[in-house]
């Protein structure tokens, strides 16, 4: 048993707690971290991902705001034959990268890094904490003088770690990318007509699986089939292409209408789709390219029959050991698909839903000694944890604007005032900053949570938003940071709700608390 303390004890070392102890500890130089994790290395779900996966938007937009990932962009240049903002890291870069901050922190004595750790979320009381090695054979206790810091909560769900929810017969193997990228004597399969690819899920795993198959492995996109339980929106990379938030703001556009909004944007040239003449139901931030979209199109066998419900020998016996057919069942009531004994057949799946994990969180601000880190912005989630370091740096050094979180509070609830003895700062944050719910965004104010959000933290980080919008500029993990003419919009955007409150439906106090948002930033106007 070891006996340890600490400022901030923050659990799990993804790239959403890194990016919020390196802003914390820019703001906060003197607090003591100690970070614990599952993994041997830092990187969260990074390092159980597929060799050939990478970042689908810019380097420039993920990571810390102290640290390029990009690298020196005179070396992109000359070296790697690359534009700084068309630099997309790899997974070995990323993990280097994630690396390198570590232990920067530790060779500093900023941070006690304990890797291949379990913290034991029954076992804390006031203000100790318990976690232990994988092996169980050394066990810690800690004293939290500030936070016990949450960043699991929005680990996404691979399909390396999480075998299929439906069953599947005995005898029938399910791989996952990892395992495609392992497999040997790939190079000479486009050759052989007998084997064929079953590709299951059509988010950013399933692009990238479709078109590494193709660009890498040289699989004939003959020899592929895909089911698309769901055809999805695609943003568009580059080259004109548009930011997450696009999303929200057309939305406000188009009162909330999905549909308008969505094409809206593909004639603007920020969103894509598979086949033009199939309309997509959903859009989760999946980022392709337009080469990318090339591949996808070179795929024919496209099954759209829902989602599979069950895969099976067709018979359910064998006979001599000879291969049977294979019968892939859907939710839907369209015929089922049978894949041939007459090839072997690789079904690879890439259905797990990736940070859409089902996990909803209702509170950042859990407690006066508690915090999740959750997302508060449209992604990449960087920005969002960055953001709330500042916040939590902003409160320990008593420079959040306390005064209007009073006001927007009692703006918010269905009471008149708020007496700082019967209400804690604690209950205030809880109840004015609350995390965008990433698993069910179905209702027309859902997705205009973000700009609410955005203007909630200028108004509060600072007494002066100005300054929290030149921070906000000056992080790397921003748009708001580069000159590419982007601007934030916030002060238009709430007006903007505002004149359609009852379109959107807002309730009386939605309304009340936009109102003074309005008024608070009013000297963001234009920016």
């Amino acid at each position: 048993m070891q006996k340890l303390t600490c400022d901030y004890l923050v659990v799990g070392a993804g790239a959403a707690s890194l990016a919020f102890i390196d802003t914390l500890l820019i703001e906060l130089p003197e607090a003591k971290v100690i970070l614990v994790d599952k993994h041997e290395a830092p990187g969260g779900h990074w390092i159980d991902a597929y060799d050939f996966v990478r970042l689908h938007q810019p380097s420039l937009l993920y990571g810390v705001s102290s640290k390029q990932m990009e690298g020196n962009w005179l070396y992109c240049l000359l070296k790697g034959f690359t534009l700084p903002w068309n630099h997309r890291a790899t997974k070995a870069q990323i993990l280097s990268y994630f690396k390198s901050l570590v232990n920067g922190w530790v060779g500093k004595g900023m941070m006690e890094y304990y890797s291949l750790c379990k913290y034991d979320f029954h076992a804390k009381k006031d203000d100790i904490h318990s976690f232990s090695s994988l092996d169980g054979k050394v066990k810690f206790t800690v004293k939290v003088k500030v936070k016990l810091v949450n960043a699991t909560l929005m680990e996404p769900i691979i399909p390396s770690l999480h075998p299929v929810t439906f069953p599947v017969e005995e005898g029938i193997t399910i791989s996952s990318p990892n395992d495609v990228f392992h497999m040997k004597n790939i190079n000479t399969w486009f050759r052989n007509n007998e084997r064929r690819f079953l590709v299951m899920g059509c988010g950013k795993t399933g692009v990238d699986t479709i078109c590494y198959l193709q660009r890498e492995k040289g699989v004939d996109p003959d020899h592929i089939t895909w089911i698309i339980p769901n055809d999805v929106w695609y943003l568009k990379r580059g080259n004109g292409g548009g930011m997450p938030s696009d999303y929200g703001r057309t939305l406000l556009e188009f009162d909330g209408d999905k549909d308008k909004s969505s094409l809206a944007l593909e004639e603007r040239g920020i969103f894509l789709r598979l086949d033009e003449n199939i309309m997509p139901t959903r859009f989760r931030f999946p980022i392709v390219g337009i080469e990318e979209l090339v591949l996808m199109r070179k795929v024919r066998n496209v099954i759209r029959r829902g989602r599979v419900t069950s895969i099976s020998l067709q018979n359910n016996y064998a006979v001599n050991n000879k291969s049977h057919d294979i019968l892939v069942q859907f939710d839907s009531e369209q015929s089922s698909l049978i894949l041939s004994s007459t090839n072997e057949n690789i079904i690879v799946n890439c259905t797990c839903p990736g940070p859409f994990n089902g996990i909803n969180p209702k509170d950042i601000f859990v407690s006066n000694n508690e915090m999740n880190l959750l997302t508060i912005f449209a992604p990449p989630v960087t920005l969002s944890v960055s953001c709330l370091g500042l916040l939590e740096a902003a409160r320990m050094k008593g420079t959040l604007n306390l005064d209007f979180a009073r006001n927007l509070f009692a703006a918010e609830s269905k009471i008149k005032t708020v007496e700082s003895p019967k209400i804690s700062e604690n209950e205030i944050l809880k109840g004015i900053f609350r995390p965008i719910n990433r698993n069910s965004l179905t209702s027309k104010t859902e997705f205009f949570d973000s700009i609410r959000l955005l203007g909630v933290f200028l108004a509060l980080a600072n007494h002066d938003s100005k300054f929290s919008f030149d921070w906000m500029k000056g992080n790397r993990l921003s748009i708001l940071h580069y000159p590419v003419g982007a601007k934030a919009h916030i002060y238009e955007d709430l007006q903007t709700i505002l004149e359609k409150k009852k379109v959107l439906e807002l309730s009386i106090e939605e309304e009340r608390g936009i109102e003074l948002l309005c008024n608070k930033l009013a000297c963001l106007e234009g920016k």
